[in-house]
C-alpha cells in the first residue's frame, strides 16, 4: 500500500494521490468526492481492505476532498455473515459463498448514506 509520502504508481497511496491530482487539475471547477468500499466478510487480497479504506480517507483529507467512509460507517455492511447474506446474492464460486456486489436490498441499504452524503455535499 505504501505511505502518504509516496508519489509514484508503484503503491496504492502514490497511485491514488496521482489520480486525485489528475482529477483536480482536469476538473478544477467541479466537486470531487471519494467513497471507501464497505467491509467484506473475507478478502483474497494480500492487503487488508481496512488499510485501503484508511488510505482513501487519508489521501482525500490531504487534498481537502470530501470522503464518504462506508468501510467504517455503513450499518449492515460490517462483514458479518448474517448481514452479508441479506444484502448480497449467493455465489458458490466465491470463498465467502456470497457475491461481492450487493443485491437490490444491499443497493437500497447503501443508497441511504450515499444520498445523505451527496445532499450535504451539494447544499
Amino acid at each position: 500500500l505504501g505511505t502518504i509520502d509516496d508519489t509514484t504508481t508503484d503503491t496504492f497511496y502514490g497511485a491514488y494521490k496521482l489520480l486525485l491530482e489528475g482529477l483536480i487539475d482536469k476538473y478544477p471547477d467541479k466537486i470531487i468526492f471519494t467513497i471507501t468500499p464497505p467491509q467484506l466478510p473475507t478478502s483474497n487480497y494480500s492487503y487488508r481492505l481496512e488499510d485501503v479504506a484508511n488510505a482513501i480517507v487519508e489521501v482525500s483529507k490531504l487534498y481537502g476532498i470530501p470522503c464518504l467512509d462506508l468501510y467504517h460507517g455503513c450499518n449492515g455492511f460490517n462483514g458479518r455473515p448474517s448481514q452479508w447474506a441479506i444484502y448480497h446474492p449467493t455465489n458458490p464460486s466465491n470463498p465467502s459463498g456470497y457475491d461481492i456486489h450487493p443485491n437490490s436490498a444491499g443497493q437500497n441499504k447503501l443508497s441511504i448514506p450515499i444520498e445523505k452524503f451527496l445532499v450535504n455535499l451539494l447544499v
